[in-house]
């Protein structure tokens, strides 16, 4: 089952293209601001940020499948950006200050990551074409629900201590292979399955907890102080 959650304000800030351990394994990240809103605070189930707090970091991930950046000018709209992707990870906020100093909003920032060749020319034709001019941006995602097998019993949730971890995040989610070998999932991602008797909830708590009960979204956990060490890649011209 899939969903979807869009991000108002959406500015694509900068790309990097990087390499796997395998050769073969070559991926975007791109990063991207947006305003950051209650409903996608409510979306994404992330507790409430004191005001006190100028930036953090967010817990989880998306298993995401689609990404539409459609720009906000109507002029501009034949520059949008429509592709597959795997996942949208690392998010954060920071504050944003106006001319005299003081906190006038808070912008979310994230990086989405594809698999797709290609992608970076699209993504730089973007940049030039439409700049800083703000838009939308639709992600499409996987999100896991119980399901009722006819045997009266119910399938236990997906954090529950019951269910096993395969090692491999797609097939934790049940995403089909796109290939006979089973190598590579229908969202570009390599198989990682391990023979590991390890349990999903253990898992996902060692990893910071990528997916909710039932959704399939983040869990609700106290924003990291903005103490901790960032790090950003640097624009492109």
């Amino acid at each position: 089952m899939s969903d979807s959650i869009t991000f108002r304000g959406a500015i694509l800030k900068h790309f990097d293209v990087r390499q796997g351990k395998e050769g073969g394994d070559v991926f975007c990240r791109i990063h991207i601001s947006s305003d950051y809103s209650e409903q996608v605070q409510e979306k994404m189930e992330w507790e409430p940020i004191p005001e006190s707090v100028t930036e953090c970091k967010l817990t989880g991930s998306l298993l995401a499948t689609n990404f539409i950046l459609t720009p906000g000018d109507k002029q501009l709209r034949q520059f949008e950006l429509n592709f597959d992707i795997s996942s949208v990870e690392d998010f954060s906020v920071v504050a944003v200050r106006n001319d005299d100093g003081d906190i006038c909003g808070r912008e979310l920032r994230f990086v989405v990551r594809t698999p797709k060749d290609g992608v970076e020319g699209f993504v730089g034709n973007y940049i030039r074409r439409v700049g800083r001019h703000a838009g939308a941006l639709k992600i499409r995602y996987s999100v896991q629900e119980e399901l009722d097998l006819g045997t009266g019993e119910s399938k236990p949730a997906a954090d529950e201590e019951t269910d096993e971890d395969t090692g491999c995040i797609s097939c934790n989610n049940s995403l089909p292979f796109e290939d006979a070998g089973k190598t590579r999932h229908a969202n570009g991602m390599e198989c990682t399955r391990e023979s590991g008797s390890s349990t999903l909830s253990s898992a996902r708590e060692a990893a910071g907890g990528t997916h909710a009960k039932k959704r399939g979204r983040t869990r609700k956990e106290e924003p990291v102080p903005a103490s901790e060490e960032q790090t950003e890649a640097a624009p492109v011209n």
